[in-house]
């Protein structure tokens, strides 16, 4: 998975640019979010649409970045999906688990969480395959070999003959 990114809050006015539902095409063209599922690229494009709301609404914090409710259950009905799927692609963006692009504020005692959706254009950190690929030029990295317990030569299985 992709390291943390520090990525910049959306402010006020920026929310106003993201008010339709199409995938950004750096999430499919940007070797950065290569490891995303496109149910992932699919939620933060929902989480964009949602800042326009929250935008709406004044949802602003005290640093004037704009946060959204959204919860796992509004997910998985959005994405007409089951709610491990949506836990999942929620998790492929977060800051925990996650590239990074959604950051979860847990403020419990029955509050709802909020959520702040970080600007994919404009981040600091690099790609994990563009880090490696980098330091291979530079000659830090050294090669291994990738070993599992399977075989390389599938063998069919033997099955017996009994009479009962």
């Amino acid at each position: 998975m992709e390291q943390n990114g520090d990525f910049k809050y959306f402010t006020g006015q920026e929310t106003m640019q993201f008010a339709f539902i199409p995938v950004p095409m750096a999430l499919l063209s940007d070797p950065c979010y290569e490891n995303l599922s496109s149910d992932a690229k699919l939620l933060y494009a929902l989480l964009l649409n949602r800042m326009n709301l929250s935008r709406k609404n004044g949802w602003f914090d005290e640093e004037n970045r704009v946060f959204i409710y959204y919860s796992i259950e509004d997910i998985a009905a959005d994405l007409h999906c089951g709610r491990n799927k949506a836990i999942k692609a929620l998790q492929e963006l977060d800051t925990e688990k996650g590239i990074g692009l959604v950051e979860k504020n847990r403020r419990g005692q029955g509050k709802r969480n909020v959520l702040y959706v970080k600007n994919f254009s404009q981040r600091k950190v690099r790609s994990r395959s563009l880090q490696i690929k980098l330091q291979s030029k530079m000659g830090v990295i050294q090669k291994f070999t990738f070993q599992t317990s399977r075989s390389l030569k599938s063998k069919l299985l033997k099955v017996l003959k009994l009479n009962f």
